[in-house]
């Protein structure tokens, strides 16, 4: 992350297409509170057990087979995540870009953006490249903390939806970090006797889940 990236400085960003509120963004957020409803009822992580190894070649990870299931209620969960995530995906790839137009141009705050919701989905398909979405999973792995709000995952959920599960090595480097993050902080909440944040715990399950299993990381989901 270039310095710059620190100070409260304005990225204006121009979408390469037109932009507007769609029905897209507000199925995310009817979803994010239905998966969350049903994530608040999860105590702790549940984990897989997994049947090969992971291997990161010199620029894309490969496919992997699926993980043994040990856990029935996680794997219902899990699966339904997934399922939902990638018909929002297919749903926005196939939208008629004609259709789509936008009044303002977002300006990207490094320092303060993260507090506050998100722009709508399609300034993250439209008017983000994908270095820059990658720098900001960077910047939101460093910020994530067991009293953070919902704000940071409405801003997860939104890159995930931008990025497809083709990865160059050091783009697998960073979700990894990401989880790996979300894991030793879900293992502090679990922990504390002070703090519940089930907005928290969801946003680490949610990390876990999209990185061990649409983004083929599935080594992280065992214990």
């Amino acid at each position: 992350m270039e310095d710059s990236k620190g100070s409260d400085d304005e990225l204006n960003i121009s979408p390469a297409f037109p932009i507007d509120d769609v029905n897209t963004d507000q199925e995310v957020i009817q979803y994010l509170q239905g998966v969350r409803s049903e994530a608040s009822a999860m105590n702790h992580i549940l984990y897989h057990e997994r049947e090969d190894h992971i291997i990161v070649q010199d620029h894309h990870t490969p496919i992997h087979s699926e993980p043994t299931v040990t856990d029935v209620k996680f794997h219902t969960w899990s699966t339904q995540l997934i399922h939902n995530f990638k018909v929002l995906k297919e749903r926005i790839r196939t939208q008629d870009q004609n259709t789509i137009s936008y009044d303002t141009i977002y300006s990207l705050k490094w320092k303060t953006a993260f507090k506050n919701s998100p722009p709508d989905i399609n300034y993250f398909v439209y008017a983000l490249d994908r270095k820059l979405c990658f720098d900001i999973l960077v910047e939101l792995t460093k910020r994530l903390s067991i009293t953070m709000k919902e704000t940071f995952g409405q801003w997860l959920w939104k890159v995930f939806l931008k990025l497809d599960n083709i990865l160059e090595a050091s783009e697998c480097a960073i979700l990894r970090d990401l989880a790996k993050t979300a894991i030793k902080l879900k293992s502090k909440l679990d922990e504390s006797t002070t703090v519940a944040n089930s907005i928290a715990g969801y946003t680490f399950d949610m990390i876990i889940a999209i990185v061990g299993l649409y983004y083929g990381q599935s080594d992280l989901l065992q214990g």
